[in-house]
């Protein structure tokens, strides 16, 4: 299946008439931070008012005034806040099944109607209603809703009027992915589409959320990595085959897009290093090299598949890996790779499984990851970049340091992570210390509470001015949390009453390397400020 296509019809797929469908949860939410779940249900999402972006899989989607997405289950479902507004939408979710009982395929999938007159956004302002009313009967109401909303979204797929001009796009997507080392230009692609060049690239980026020559430059870029990793090719030739007349040109595109220059990313494909972990392929990307294979997977870790999926030969398991892992040694196998970094938190048995494969650098788990760093670079004869790359991120964390200590004051901040039933304080590796000592902001109930785990009524005991939350983005934690916040319990605690919660992703905050502090020191300056109690409402 195409990702960039913007509408999926299914080959598969059942006719609606002979689907039951049965209505989940519905919620009404403000777009304030990044999130990323792997659905175990269908998902109809509607857009309302500001702006974000919309990930299904590997297909980014502008989100427009008033549009409408399907999500099959088993997607990657992600979600990002724009520069302006947050935007404000509504996810209902809902199964779908066979008379027989098996899982069904939808008819239709992907970037559907657009809302225009405001129809679906008034349902689903009703079937929020109902589904938190407590009323079996308005739940059953509810049910009712569901199936007009899947009819109304179905019945008029794309009516909107650049529905033609989109397919057009598509042909110049698939043109540029196929003739890229042609001197391609905005006329020439408008051209194809039949549409003014202003209305394509106009287009374009709506569609899409980039413009067409970045797209272009990015198939270009990622088929010079092939090149270098894969032949002894001149850079200069390959400039000329992916489109480019000036090696210097291409030298200073390639390293914007990759992080170092040709030269240097010939050399870090010389040497086959496998990430056993994900937090290894950070120490790795801060030395400027890319890992011959590493676990990645869009929802797991999101930032590194975004970044460096092309760059990276092998994606190992990302998911349960401890559960997979012999699987990972098979492929590790075949892929005969020179080094394999590790740590020595893996068992004894994936030990002697990996040192019959290749080399094994373990790395010490309880180190520090600065340590980590450099006992990696000096088995890679790297020690001066990773020495330099601390420098820069030293003088990064203390002018952060400086900004937050003025925004935060001494207002003390509780961690807390949320997954089924649970609450923990303090549960991610290293972030009592970074807030703590290298940032010099106050913390509530670290270090003494690290670890445990916390009711409502220890948090309220704490009273800490600020509530930092990761919420485990899987469906049964997702709903239990949303019940907590419409709590009165919850409702009550200072913290969120004065609207002092924030909410950390997974990525990066679970993640203890080197890249991920400096992802982290990112997330906290353009942290949102203000917090809507019904962001996650159902």
């Amino acid at each position: 299946m195409n990702p960039h296509l913007p509408l999926n019809r299914l080959p598969e797929a059942s006719a609606p008439d002979q689907l039951w469908f049965k209505l989940r949860s519905a919620e009404s939410r403000l777009l304030a931070a990044d999130s990323t779940e792997l659905l175990d249900t269908h998902a109809l999402i509607v857009a309302c008012g500001g702006e974000g972006d919309l990930y299904l899989d590997l297909a980014r989607h502008r989100l427009g005034p008033e549009s409408v997405y399907l999500a099959a289950s088993g997607q990657t479902l992600g979600l990002r806040p724009g520069g302006g507004r947050a935007r404000e939408l509504y996810i209902v979710r809902f199964d779908a099944r066979l008379e027989s009982g098996e899982p069904a395929r939808l008819p239709l999938c992907g970037m559907l109607s657009c809302d225009e007159d405001g129809a679906l956004r008034q349902r689903c302002s009703l079937l929020a209603a109902c589904m938190a009313s407590g009323s079996a009967i308005e739940r059953y109401r509810g049910e009712a809703l569901l199936h007009e909303m899947l009819h109304l979204v179905w019945a008029k797929p794309d009516v909107r009027p650049e529905a033609g001009a989109r397919a057009a796009l598509e042909r110049t997507l698939a043109y540029m992915e196929t003739h890229y080392a042609e001197p391609l230009t905005i006329e020439r692609l408008a051209q194809m589409a039949e549409i003014s060049p202003k209305y394509y690239v106009d287009l374009f980026k709506k569609a899409y959320g980039r413009s067409a020559i970045d797209y272009l430059t990015e198939v270009r870029l990622n088929e010079a990595k092939r090149l270098i990793a894969r032949s002894e090719a001149r850079l200069s030739d390959i400039a000329h085959r992916i489109g480019y007349q000036d090696e210097f040109y291409f030298s200073r595109k390639f390293k914007q897009h990759t992080g170092m220059p040709p030269a240097a990313y010939r050399k870090s494909k010389r040497l086959k290093i496998a990430a056993y972990m994900p937090h290894i392929t950070g120490h790795l990307i801060a030395l400027n090299r890319h890992p011959h294979a590493a676990p990645l997977h869009p929802k797991w870790t999101p930032s590194y598949y975004a970044e460096h999926r092309h760059d990276i030969s092998l994606h190992l398991n990302a998911y349960m890996a401890d559960r997979d892992w012999r699987s990972d040694i098979h492929a590790l196998a075949a892929s005969v790779p020179h080094l394999i970094v590790a740590t020595d938190a893996v068992s004894s048995e994936e030990r002697a499984a990996l040192a019959s494969i290749a080399e094994v650098l373990q790395l010490r788990e309880s180190d520090g990851w600065r340590d980590q760093l450099r006992q990696l670079s000096d088995r890679l004869g790297e020690r001066e970049e990773a020495e330099a790359w601390l420098d820069r991120y030293e003088r990064r964390r203390a002018a952060a340091g400086r900004q937050l200590r003025e925004a935060f004051g001494s207002e003390r901040i509780l961690v807390l992570s949320y997954r089924r039933d649970r609450f923990t304080a303090w549960p991610i590796r290293g972030i009592a210390e970074l807030l703590g000592e290298e940032l010099g902001l106050s913390l509530a109930g670290a270090p003494a509470e690290a670890g445990r785990a916390m009711t409502l009524e220890d948090i309220a005991a704490i009273d800490a001015d600020w509530l930092w939350m990761n919420i485990k983005q899987e469906s049964a934690t997702l709903v239990r949390w949303r019940a907590i916040e419409a709590s009165e319990a919850w409702q009550n605690l200072p913290a969120v009453r004065r609207r002092r919660v924030r909410l950390l992703s997974s990525d990066p905050w679970r993640e203890y390397s080197a890249c991920a502090m400096e992802r982290k020191l990112e997330d906290l300056l353009r942290m949102p400020q203000g917090y809507r109690p019904d962001q996650f409402r159902i």
